[in-house]
């Protein structure tokens, strides 16, 4: 003979609810989400970008779009690419969101790059974790600016071009 359990709501000593059953028998858990990823969005960046501008502009390639599933859900943002700068000038990134800066190099060193040697490859990587309140579509985007010279991202420096991919990825953290 087969046992079996049947509950509408279980809860904590103290009476709060762990678990509920709504009348379709599906059973839904108390926090459950929190701390959970709930969605992933990447875009691979695969060209070279190339800029004279001392103003911020998007970098082609680095730019991801989503909808939060809830207002209280946080966004994790992760870039990596290459970014460079062909005189003894810095290279500047940001972190951009809807047309925010919500990362700046003044924020931490992994937001400019110095030129390199020819034979290294300067990798940049931000990580920010955002908490944009709404659950209204959101583009993330990186923009970058030289104070003079040219800036590069995708490629290694140096005379041979070669492009080396890079990526922007999102992800939805329940809270």
């Amino acid at each position: 003979m087969a046992s079996i359990l049947r509950f509408d709501n279980w809860q904590n000593s103290d009476g709060t609810s762990i678990a509920t059953t709504d009348a379709s028998g599906n059973i839904s858990f108390a926090g459950a989400g929190a701390g959970k990823i709930l969605q992933v969005v990447s875009t691979p960046q695969r060209d070279n970008f190339t800029t004279t501008s001392t103003s911020y502009v998007d970098v082609t390639g680095l730019s991801v779009s989503i909808t939060p599933t809830a207002s209280t859900s946080k966004i994790f943002v992760t870039t990596n690419f290459v970014g460079t700068q062909n005189t003894l000038q810095l290279a500047f990134f940001v972190l951009n969101r809807n047309g925010t800066n919500i990362f700046t190099s003044s924020d931490s060193l992994s937001g400019f790059v110095y030129p390199q040697h020819t034979t290294e490859v300067p990798y940049v990587a931000i990580s920010y974790l955002d908490s944009p309140a709404t659950t209204s579509a959101l583009t993330y985007k990186v923009q970058m600016k030289v104070n003079e010279g040219t800036g590069y991202v995708g490629r290694r420096p140096g005379p041979t071009v070669l492009t080396i991919p890079g990526s922007i990825t999102v992800m939805e953290v329940g809270a």
